[in-house]
């Protein structure tokens, strides 16, 4: 999912609300989530995306946003470097 965040591409994701997926996509903000137990759910998640071009562009920057603050090679190799110092010490 994060890698879905991460692409060079603004576009939301649509999620099962499953896991830990609800928590990363935020629905309504980054994204969309359906019930896993309802097909229809994800058909209908994916209609209301096809039908609002706006929150296709809002979510999409706001995944990207969010990818980019809290899952980049920086991010990621800071949090690396603090538990690394807090072994070490």
């Amino acid at each position: 999912l994060i890698q879905v965040f991460h692409r060079d591409l603004t576009q939301p994701v649509v999620g099962s609300n499953r896991g830990g997926i609800p928590e990363l996509v935020k629905h309504g903000e980054r994204g969309l989530i359906y019930e896993s137990s309802e097909p229809t759910s994800l058909a209908d998640a994916i209609r209301e995306l096809w039908q609002s071009p706006e929150n296709i562009c809002r979510m999409g920057n706001l995944a990207k946003r969010f990818s980019d603050s809290e899952f980049s090679d920086e991010v990621f190799y800071k949090t690396l470097e603090e538990i690394y110092r807090g072994v070490l010490v």
